[in-house]
């Protein structure tokens, strides 16, 4: 996948946050304010899978994006901020992991 993924942002999900295979995950990209994908799946085991699945299914779109993901089974929720600057589908920068 050809990503800009920040360290800091990767680091501070895997240590918070995890993600195993059964849990029931729900995931938003907002782009302007209108949701540009909306994902429900209880198959991701980590949040680089959320990630990919969900900038799959907006498909193509420039600019700053929110992503909320919550892991409906361990109880937590986690927003970013993405910054596309290609309109192609792999080419993002998660901004901050909350």
């Amino acid at each position: 996948m050809n990503a800009f993924i920040s360290t800091n942002a990767t680091s501070a999900s895997s240590a918070s946050h995890t993600i195993v295979a059964g849990d029931t995950v729900f995931a938003t990209l907002e782009v302007g304010g209108s949701v540009v994908a909306r994902l429900t799946s209880s198959r991701f085991t980590s949040i680089e899978e959320v990630v990919k699945a969900v900038m799959r299914a907006a498909g193509a779109f420039m600019g700053l994006g929110k992503l909320s993901i919550r892991n409906k089974s361990q109880g937590w929720r986690t927003c970013t901020m993405l910054n596309r600057r290609h309109s192609s589908a792999t080419a993002f920068r998660p901004l901050a992991m909350a």
